[in-house]
């Protein structure tokens, strides 16, 4: 526990000093975990989580998009194409996602 804090504050610190891509792309995780009172892990949980659903997404789009060259129209498709969206949207994740953009649209307008 102690070494991942000084881990985190290492990284802090060279953000602070002479930041590289990485440290600040890890900076913005640290921070996204903190404002919404989680751990990494369970942060990099929940990534995982919006990834797997983005590609099941991705790939039930495919299929649809080809039974529509075929001419057919695969509407049980999409409604779970529907469903699978909605899960997305649902996911606590991405009201964290607006938050980033909130923050970054603020950063912009200094």
């Amino acid at each position: 526990m102690i070494d991942s804090i000084q881990e985190r504050i290492q990284v802090l610190n060279r953000c602070l000093n002479n930041a590289n891509p990485q440290d600040e792309a890890i900076a913005e995780m640290i921070e996204l975990a903190n404002s919404r009172q989680i751990s990494l892990s369970q942060l990099k949980e929940e990534l995982e989580k919006l990834l797997e659903k983005l590609i099941k997404r991705k790939k039930l789009y495919q299929v649809i998009y080809e039974k529509e060259i075929q001419g057919e129209l695969p509407l049980l498709l999409y409604v779970k194409h529907y469903f699978i969206m909605k899960e997305i949207i649902d996911m606590e994740f991405i009201d964290f996602d607006l938050y980033l953009i909130t923050k970054n649209q603020e950063i912009l307008k200094k």
